[in-house]
């Protein structure tokens, strides 16, 4: 749990068709679909509506079920 309504704890999962945001551990979830002509290299993200202090970011390799 955190102790206010400005902190979050934010996931992404991103695959090679989908990206997919958890909010506090899904209390929040949302799932966009795309099929990009080319691989993804970078993603980018619009935080001009307020101000976020990133504590820490992570990123884990999945590996593929198939």
């Amino acid at each position: 749990a955190y102790s206010s309504a400005s902190e979050l704890k934010v996931e992404l999962f991103v695959d090679q068709s989908s990206i997919e945001i958890f909010i506090n551990d899904g209390d929040l979830v949302l799932t966009e679909t795309t099929f990009p002509s080319k691989p993804l290299e970078r993603l980018n993200m619009d935080l001009s509506r307020g101000k976020i202090k990133l504590y820490g970011f992570k990123v884990t390799e999945l590996k593929p079920i198939w």
